[in-house]
């Protein structure tokens, strides 16, 4: 997947620039991975049509051992039970090294990764 570079509205605050987080509906602080994982979410969203009230970002996966994700996609039982994750994409900054850590998560069906390359 190729992940797209939009121009996202920041705002000025206390503590330096913040994006909206349509996922999160609240104000972030735009570091260079924030910028990495906006891209994300919004090429998911704009290009491929995936729903935002299934993407999640910042969350909790699990319990144990403990998996806060950056980016969880979301999906339904055929059963219409709980959404569950089926994907968890690590965004990392450009020039941010990708470790095994990041990439061997428990209880998740599908990894992926995004990173920064500009």
């Amino acid at each position: 997947m190729e992940i797209k570079r939009y121009r996202h509205r920041t705002h000025k605050t206390s503590v330096g620039r913040c994006v909206l987080d349509p996922s999160r509906n609240r104000l972030v602080r735009f570091t260079p991975e924030e910028r990495v994982r906006q891209d994300t979410v919004f090429t998911l969203v704009e290009e491929y049509g995936y729903p935002i009230r299934c993407i999640g970002t910042e969350e909790t996966v699990s319990s144990k051992p403990l998996l806060r994700a950056d980016i969880v996609l979301w999906g339904g039982n055929s059963d219409g039970g709980d959404l569950e994750p089926i994907a968890v994409v690590e965004c990392k900054a450009s020039g941010v090294d990708l470790t095994n850590d990041h990439i061997d998560q428990p209880g998740v069906t599908v990894i992926a990764w995004a990173q920064g390359t500009w």
